[in-house]
């Protein structure tokens, strides 16, 4: 099941990255309402795309952070407002879009191998759908604003949603490339973990409105 759903993912990666994914259609008028009026007032937001429910951590809880890159030459890459030019790392030559890259299929990766450890008895559409939204660029965009990625990394013009989650994946990149592909995937884990119920609780109080 493990390869069948990594294939899978992938598979539909490139369709929910180009869209990133609205998991929940609009209802602000249907049955749904109950749904959005419990949560309002909670930790959780509404990202900016309609219906689609994302998790922030709640204040005075600790977010975790990512150890610093300590290499100046990715730390150099990481704040480029260019996403093609080239910089010579100790890593080889990298620009800020194959940063990315590596930064997306290790936080896909690891996003995938964790809810089948942890939901080992899911149901096949509950774990395509919460792969789908923690992947979104609204739930990416929403771990960055908690962790602060944006001042830590020193990318300081970096305002466009979308922009902000390429930043949160070429941060996870440079961490692949500096600490080890083991010390980001248990940082990612542990900054999914507590998204993870309150997707489940969306999805199941609203799975009759998933296709």
């Amino acid at each position: 099941m493990q390869r069948l759903l990594l294939t899978t993912a992938r598979q539909a990666m490139q369709t929910s990255k180009s869209s990133k994914c609205n998991p929940l259609p609009d209802t602000a008028g249907g049955r749904s309402k109950p749904l959005n009026s419990r949560f309002s007032t909670s930790s959780q937001i509404q990202a900016n795309k309609p219906g689609m429910l994302v998790y922030e951590y709640p204040l005075g809880v600790d977010v975790p952070i990512p150890p610093p890159i300590n290499s100046q030459k990715l730390r150099q890459v990481l704040q480029q407002n260019s996403q093609h030019q080239n910089v010579q790392t100790e890593f080889g030559i990298l620009s800020f879009k194959k940063l990315e890259q590596i930064g997306d299929m290790k936080y896909n990766d690891a996003v995938i191998n964790y809810l089948i450890k942890k939901l080992p008895n899911a149901a096949w559409k509950e774990l395509m759908y919460l792969r789908s939204v923690l992947f979104s660029n609204a739930q990416l965009n929403a771990f960055a604003k908690g962790m602060h990625t944006v001042n830590r990394v020193q990318a300081l013009r970096a305002t466009h949603f979308k922009r902000v989650a390429d930043i949160q994946e070429a941060e996870f990149g440079a961490m692949s490339l500096e600490k080890s592909a083991k010390i980001t995937t248990n940082f990612i884990e542990k900054l999914i973990d507590p998204a993870i119920p309150f997707h489940r609780e969306v999805f199941r109080t609203n799975a009759y409105l998933l296709p």
